[in-house]
């Protein structure tokens, strides 16, 4: 007879005797239940392998492992879709409960979406808001990037309910170690920007980083902006960019502009990047996205004068400029000598010959990426030289490569140690 998986204590003759030992699976059964309970077609929200957790140590341990091995079910809490209400509502109560009993799965947490995707009534809007702050109420120590979206928690809801202020003044206290900060909007609707804004400034003191979009800064955001002096890196998604000029003078410390621009934003964006060329000369990463179809092009004046006034500038990216030309390539070629990434696309006018006359004091010592997409006047010649000249280069994205393969440049890529990887994408392989 096959051996039971059981191990079989002493249990009484008497089936109705409750003093006995359960039955206990081994180990390594235990394992791969919880990992059944966590698969990839499974909800988001890991409810079923909490709750089994908590059964007794063995389990527990055996949980522990899963987590160790499977840690990403706990970084990123509560992606925005597919769990209800009342499943979140059950997680919180599940992870509150797991520490009270000394487990630590809320030590894993690191970010922490803040969004609602359903509520049926004002009622239900409060528990929610319950969950979240008994969640972050636990002070998860690794913790350190909040996602907020505005729009689902400002639903139209019953007067009592003071929306989305209700919300972001139940959290505000456990947000004291939280120093990346996202805010995103929805085009279509009004989000109260007043609490918002002062809820930034209650962050204000320990906020490196910060996303919005799209957001109109108005005078209380740009107040509450304002406060945050120790930014190093800025996120601007689909904004307005008129009354940037206006804040970005109070971040010096910064190192990373992100911005694209709302396809219905008319303002040209030169004066924005020549204040930031003045007022952030340690500036590190710059990318910007225009719309060419519908928003004005940037100047390849402020462009130079960003890159010759932020001397350890090492990521360039631009898109969709169409003003944008040799003059550019040329001022990075002899100033930007940091540049680890270029990437350029659909910058039509580019050619890469005006880099090609003369000499040149380097040629991007660091350079390791470089990607060239709808550049179709860019001359293979300058994308040879690149590779000739840039020792550290490991990727280059260019996309004629699929249609069309100069000779001379695929023998200097071979050469030179990169392969063809997917048609347009060369990558250099250690030999």
């Amino acid at each position: 007879m096959m051996a039971s998986i059981y191990h079989q204590p002493n249990i009484s003759e008497n089936p109705t005797n409750c003093d006995h030992l359960p039955l206990t699976l081994p180990p390594e059964l235990v394992g791969e239940v919880l990992l059944n309970l966590v698969g990839e077609e499974k909800s988001p929200l890991p409810l079923d392998f909490l709750a089994s957790s908590m059964v007794c140590q063995t389990w527990n341990l055996e949980a522990c492992h899963v987590v160790r091995d499977k840690n990403k079910w706990f970084i990123s809490t509560f992606p925005p879709e597919g769990y209800s209400s009342a499943d979140f509502q059950r997680f919180a109560k599940l992870i509150v409960e797991s520490k009270r009993i000394g487990l630590n799965f809320h030590i894993s947490i690191e970010e922490m979406l803040v969004g609602i995707s359903y509520i049926a009534d004002g009622e239900e809007y409060l528990r929610i808001v319950e969950a979240f702050r008994s969640i972050l109420e636990l002070q998860p120590p690794r913790l350190f990037y909040l996602e907020i979206h505005l729009a689902s928690i400002s639903l139209p809801l019953p007067s009592f309910v003071d929306h989305p202020r209700t919300l972001l003044d139940k959290i505000e206290p456990y947000c004291g170690a939280i120093n990346s900060l996202a805010l995103v909007d929805d085009e279509t609707r009004s989000t109260p920007l007043a609490p918002v804004a002062d809820f930034v400034t209650s962050l204000s003191s320990h906020l490196d980083e910060i996303l919005l979009g799209p957001i109109k800064l108005d005078a209380q955001m740009h107040t509450a902006l304002a406060q945050c002096t120790a930014l190093k890196e800025t996120y601007f998604d689909n904004m307005p960019s008129h009354d940037l000029p206006s804040v970005l003078p109070l971040w010096p410390e910064l190192r990373r502009f992100a911005f694209e621009q709302s396809r219905s934003d008319q303002c040209d964006m030169s004066a924005t990047i020549t204040t930031l060329a003045r007022s952030c000369p340690r500036l590190t990463a710059f990318e910007y996205e225009g719309h060419e179809a519908t928003t004005p092009a940037v100047s390849n004046e402020a462009l130079c004068f960003l890159v010759e006034s932020c001397p350890e500038l090492r990521e360039f990216k631009m898109q969709e400029n169409k003003a944008m030309d040799d003059t550019v390539l040329a001022s990075l070629l002899d100033h930007a000598h940091a540049l680890e990434e270029l990437e350029l696309y659909r910058c039509g006018n580019i050619t890469g010959q005006e880099a090609l006359v003369g000499e040149r004091a380097g040629w991007w010592p660091n350079l390791q990426r470089l990607s060239l997409f709808g550049c179709e006047e860019l001359s293979p010649a300058f994308v040879e030289k690149v590779v000739e000249m840039c020792p550290r280069l490991r990727s280059v994205y260019v996309l004629y490569f699929s249609r069309d393969n100069p000779e001379e440049l695929v023998e200097t890529f071979s050469r030179k140690g990169f392969v063809l990887t997917n048609n347009t994408t060369w990558e250099w392989e250690k030999s």
